[in-house]
């Protein structure tokens, strides 16, 4: 069985997503090896231990949150978890480094129309790794898309099997062609896309329901999919809709729960002294 560190190596080249969990500090008296590991895969598979099974548990269930933000820590750990019950200090804890290895994030565009130029050109100016599918080849060359990492002229269905999808992956499906966007659809449903985004209107997204519905999707599966596509910044211009677009990825991509606009509060009623003044002004 290949040790921690080759599992770690093979992740790493391959760029997916794990986490590795280190004991950093552990108190006197408690039963966990000091520098002991645990590898942690996304579908919470994990392999190693840091010494006790209960200490494991919670450490997975942290660590598969901070995979969700991309985002390393250092927490510290009750050590009942490793069943010590007294200790020389009463506030005396475990710490473990749960250190994130997170790749590029890879953003694929089914449909190569208009509002995937500036999509395409957001999204690289962010980092991700930018991926082009449509069978159309005079919207998918690189002459339209000449910052595309790459660029796949097939249906969709062709094409998942030439892409590798998981949860560092991010799928917008642009095209407004049912041909296109609906294979890509029911194909980006069955991976471990982290975002599924498809365009059209409100009541294109409630009839793309009732269809999938109708195919055997459940309602878990369709809820993953954020239509009509993008946050609601008001804009009308394919920037400002690929604007749009690019900001729900990222909030997605950090695990950030949007507040909604905050209420303006009331007016205070205004003064005789204020009415008079404001008066004054608007003579003037």
């Amino acid at each position: 069985m290949a040790s921690i560190y080759e599992q770690l190596k093979a992740f790493l080249d391959a760029e997916r997503l794990v986490a590795l969990a280190t004991t950093l500090v552990v108190p006197e008296g408690v039963a966990v090896p000091l520098g002991a590991k645990l590898l942690i895969e996304p579908n919470g598979r994990t392999t190693g231990s840091l010494g006790a099974a209960a200490l494991d548990d919670a450490v997975r269930r942290d660590a598969l949150r901070a995979q969700r933000r991309e985002e390393s820590s250092r927490r510290p750990y009750a050590p009942a978890l490793a069943g010590a019950t007294t200790l020389a200090e009463d506030d005396a804890e475990i710490e473990v480094f749960i250190e994130v290895f997170a790749p590029s994030p890879h953003l694929i565009l089914f449909g190569g129309d208009h509002i995937a130029i500036p999509l395409l050109h957001y999204a690289k100016e962010l980092g991700f790794r930018v991926t082009v599918v449509d069978a159309r080849s005079r919207f998918a060359n690189r002459e339209r898309f000449p910052e595309a990492d790459d660029i796949i002229v097939a249906w969709p269905d062709k094409a998942f099997a030439q892409l590798t999808v998981d949860h560092s992956t991010y799928i917008a499906i642009l095209s407004h062609d049912p041909k296109l966007d609906e294979p890509a659809t029911r194909g980006a449903l069955q991976t471990d896309a982290r975002y599924i985004g498809a365009i059209g209107s409100r009541k294109t997204h409630v009839d793309r329901r009732a269809r999938l519905q109708r195919e055997g999707f459940t309602d878990e599966q369709i809820a993953r999919i954020h239509g009509p596509i993008g946050l609601d910044l008001g804009g009308r211009t394919p920037a400002e809709i690929a604007l749009s677009i690019i900001a729900e990825i990222v909030a997605t991509r950090y695990d950030h729960q949007l507040a909604p606009v905050a209420e303006p509060e009331p007016a205070t009623p205004a003064t005789a002294n204020e009415l008079e003044e404001a008066i004054e002004v608007a003579g003037d």
